[in-house]
């Protein structure tokens, strides 16, 4: 008996995601008709308040000239079961040409902005297409749902990125930042600060008698804060 429990919780989360999965394509269609929807690099995802509440941030072409140079449109919701209850759609958010859109991700960790406000995230990742030229990079949007309507309250947070430059075999410099969130202090109508603690290392390689030398710098940290106010 507990192994079948096991089992079944086990796959709760797995059957929620793909029939979510399901319905990203009627949202589209009810939101906007007229719009190509990109499902590939849309997502979806129960939400961490309410389980029967579902996540989702979806991706729309609103143009593309042939060259991989693409403008999207992205479309953030709330869902309850079928019905949506509150969205929100910024038009020209997502530009993809030599750094490529490589997809969206839910981020439902405990952005607790107020007492009784929690945030959520949509981050937008990016991927460079160059082998010689690395570069990737991830941006935090926060959203806050007030039961009716989605409120952005910060976006393109640059939280992970690299870039650089080698010579396909070996050689070559690097340098990757990461970003952490953290809930401050209240401070501005009762709106807590958010604590962003950026993490940069540079990576060095040279070739030297067959071998490829790996170097890394110490890490270099810098500390800035947001602050939202409520509106």
């Amino acid at each position: 008996m507990r192994c079948v429990l096991a089992l079944t919780l086990f796959y709760l989360p797995t059957l929620a995601f793909s029939d979510c999965q399901e319905r990203l394509p009627k949202w589209a269609e009810t939101l906007h008709p007229n719009l190509i929807f990109d499902k590939k690099h849309s997502v979806c995802k129960a939400s961490s308040l309410d389980q029967s509440r579902t996540l989702a941030a979806l991706a729309f072409i609103e143009s593309h000239d042939g060259d991989d140079d693409t403008t999207y449109g992205l479309e953030v919701l709330s869902a309850d079961s079928d019905t949506i209850r509150s969205h929100i759609y910024e038009s020209a958010a997502i530009s993809s040409d030599a750094v490529q859109f490589d997809g969206l991700g839910l981020d439902t960790a405990r952005y607790q902005i107020a007492t009784a406000t929690r945030a959520f995230g949509v981050r937008v990742k990016y991927l460079g297409s160059s082998r010689i030229y690395r570069y990737w990079s991830t941006e935090l949007n926060l959203y806050v749902d007030d039961g009716q309507k989605l409120h952005k309250i910060f976006g393109g947070l640059e939280v992970d990125k690299v870039n650089g430059e080698w010579d396909g075999n070996c050689e070559g410099n690097s340098s990757e930042t990461t970003s952490s969130v953290a809930i401050g202090k209240a401070l501005n109508k009762g709106y807590t600060s958010l604590e962003i603690t950026d993490k940069t290392i540079d990576y060095h390689s040279v070739a030297k008698g067959g071998d490829c030398i790996y170097k890394n710098d110490k890490p270099v940290l810098k500390k800035h804060s947001l602050i939202y106010n409520g509106r």
